[in-house]
Formats: structure tokens, sequence, C-alpha cells
């Protein structure tokens, strides 16, 4: 039996960002839309899929959620003036790009409660500790919810998601492109938890998803061990894309896209500068320049089964089971074989099946030990061999957990 543990994630309800109109401006729609954790993700998952789509003459936007500025050793000012000539240098142009200015590294953090101020490079290199979102570069040359409402967010939950909302209801994309939540970065698996979430508020007819794993341990793509030390990293932008390591190594992405040019994707990568090490010609970014891109496509449609708007992929139901959780009350909700369990701090929420870990996810720093109704559902996919457990919380997406236990060998 399968038990589903709570996840704290909080997206509440109030209100903190005014909701863009309903109807855009017909100029903002697009065809593609990339949404990146951190800059530089963009030309990793979609580098080659935004060039194609701009040589075609295709309307693009580039989403980044964060500005890369973890504490001060990350200069975030830096980062996005390294996103813009990365991105011209394929055909994107900057006013296609819209940042977010969220904390890089904390966006599993993100709740109800803005977060304390945190740490970051300020324009003049001083480091100082402040809060809410900020850009220089992009579209509005300040980051979304200023250009929208006129001053920064706090960190919250429910800010992230309305501004990702706001782009979605303007652009209207017919594909997005987002790290996959298998991705084990945490940023990067959030921001595809809140896309979804984004997609359940907004306005907006269902897109078709496309989701791509940057890290899946320390030595993929180059090489598919998990642990160190890695081989050798050396660049063949025309290699074909790796297999993931195990236990996913059957898991295997639905589309192989082409590179038309994968020498100009790995200049691109060399211009995030900030972020290779002390050998540049063989640094890690640069094996993300490849034949081809790979994605694991998701296509949502509405649940008619809700009375509350919510996007599901239109898969074979196999399971569901619903039940409050709390740190004083039940901590375990199960549909066979797999277990939702809270920790008894309230801090985590973790899936297991037969006492192995598939997924966990820490809880926003201000929910922890509420008392949330947690609902889990379980599809068992036929098309690519895995299982996806989807949790919700008080009726709203929560996140995706990937189990390989049934991929093929």
């Amino acid at each position: 039996m399968v038990r589903l543990v709570t996840l704290a994630a909080s997206i509440a309800a109030a209100s903190v960002a005014c909701r863009p109109s309903a109807t855009p401006a017909r100029d903002d729609t697009v065809e593609v839309l990339v949404v990146a954790p951190h800059p530089d993700d963009e030309m990793l998952i979609a580098g080659g899929v935004l060039a194609r789509a701009r040589a075609q003459g295709q309307r693009v936007a580039v989403v980044v959620v964060t500005n890369g500025d973890f504490t001060c050793e990350r200069n975030g000012h830096v980062r996005q003036d390294e996103t813009i000539a990365a991105l011209a240098s394929i055909g994107v142009a900057e006013d296609q790009v819209i940042f977010l200015g969220y904390p890089d590294g904390w966006l599993v953090d993100l709740g109800d409660a803005p977060l304390p101020p945190l740490a970051r490079t300020m324009p003049d290199g001083t480091c100082v500790k402040t809060g809410g979102t900020y850009a220089h570069r992009g579209a509005h040359r300040r980051d979304e919810h200023s250009a929208r409402s006129g001053s920064a967010a706090p960190y919250t939950a429910v800010a992230l998601e309305e501004d990702l909302a706001a782009v979605l209801e303007r652009t209207r994309p017919r594909d997005v492109y987002v790290t996959h939540p298998l991705d084990t970065h945490p940023d990067h698996a959030a921001t595809y938890e809140y896309l979804r979430r984004a997609l359940d508020r907004a306005d907006v007819a269902p897109p078709r998803i496309h989701r791509a794993i940057v890290h899946a341990g320390p030595c993929w793509p180059d090489g598919r061990s998990r642990e160190r030390p890695c081989p050798p990293v050396v660049p063949d932008p025309h290699a074909p894309w790796m297999r993931l390591p195990e236990p996913f190594g059957a898991y295997a992405p639905r589309e192989l896209v082409p590179v038309v040019d994968p020498d100009a994707k790995l200049r691109a990568i060399g211009a995030y500068r900030s972020q290779f090490g002390d050998d540049p010609a063989h640094d890690w970014l640069l094996t993300f320049a490849r034949a081809e891109e790979a994605f694991y496509p998701e296509i949502l449609v509405e649940d008619p089964s809700r009375t509350r708007r919510r996007l599901r992929a239109p898969l074979a139901e196999v399971a569901r089971a619903s039940a409050p959780l709390t740190c004083d009350g039940a901590r375990e909700v199960g549909i066979a074989p797999y277990v939702v369990t809270l920790d008894p701090e309230g801090a985590r929420v973790a899936i297991t099946r037969e006492g192995a870990l598939v997924r966990e996810w820490a809880t926003p720093l201000d929910a922890r030990c509420a008392t949330h109704d947690w609902e889990a559902r379980i599809d068992r996919r036929t098309d690519d061999g895995v299982t996806e457990i989807t949790l919700w919380r008080d009726g709203r997406f929560f996140g995706v957990a990937i189990d390989p236990w049934s991929a093929p060998s």
C-alpha cells in the first residue's frame, strides 16, 4: 500500500502580485518558450532548439528563474550579461529574455512568508544582504515582477507562481522546454514544479512540455558513473546524446532533436565564462554541446474530474489516494507499492518503494508541521517504461517523482 507524504512546497493563497490581463498583446505570443533555473541552463538544455526556431522565423522567449547568484561567490549581474551575449550569438534578442530574479539555491525553501534577506553581489561589487527580485538586463531591463507591478517581488512561492503565470498568459507558448523533475539539482526539479503550478493558475491552453536533464550524477553526461573521479572531459559537439547513469539507464528520452550547428552551440556555451573552472577548454559545461538535444515530452490536458482547474498527463490512472498529514497525526499515505511519509519534524516529505527512497522534498521553512491534505496519483507509463508518482497538496500540484523500476532493460 502506498503512503503519501506531506510535501511542503507551500504555495499559498496570499496574492502578492496583480494578475496580468487575460488578453495578452498578440505581439508577445511565441511558439517556443524555454524556462531555465539559472543563467546558462537555457543554452545547455535547448540552445539548438532556440537556434533552429529563430532560423525558421519562429517567435521565442526565454525565462530565467534565478540570477545564479548563490551567496556572493556568484555575481548575478555578470551572469545576466553572459546569458544575453550567449543567446544573441544564436539569434535570440535581449527583448526575448525575461529574468524573474528569484534566489539561486533557495527555490525549494520558498513558502508563504518571504525568505529573510540573502547575501548577493551588488552592481558595484559589494556584498550585501537584501531581499526581493532584481534584474538589470532582459526585455524590461528589470525583473518581471517589477516591470509588471512597479516593485520587486518578495521571495515567496506565490510570487514566483504568479510571475510565471503572467509570462505564460502573455506569451501563450505552443511548446515549453524546461528542466526535468528527475534532475538532481534541487532548483532544477523545483523549476519544473513551479511551471506546473503556474500552468494550473494561468488562463492558457496547456502547451506541450519538453523536459531535459542537466544534473544526473557527478560525471554525466560526459560519463555515466555517479562516483568520482570522473573521466577526463573531452568536448565533442558532434557526439550523440549520452544515456543516463543507473538506475535510470533504461529511461530513454523520447525526443532526440538534431542540433543544426553544434559548433555554434559550443561557442555560445563559452560565453558563460564565470561558470568555467580552471581548465576552460575541458570544462563540464562544454559536454552539453552535442549533435542532438534530448527531451522527455509531456502532454497535459484539462482534468475533467476536478471542479478546480487542474492539468494532468493523459495517462491510464493506476491508483489515487489522499489523506491529511501532520507532524502530530498521520504521517503516511499509501498506494501500493509506494509510501509517502512526512518526517517527525515536518522538514521533509519522501516517497519510498519497499523501503528504497524514490524522491524527497524539503518543505518550505514557514510550512513545517502545518496540516495539509495530500493526494497521490500513480501512473505506470507504458510509453517510456517508468512509473510517475504525482503529488498534490490542498488541491494544488506539488511535484512529480520518477521511478525507473518498471523500465525495460
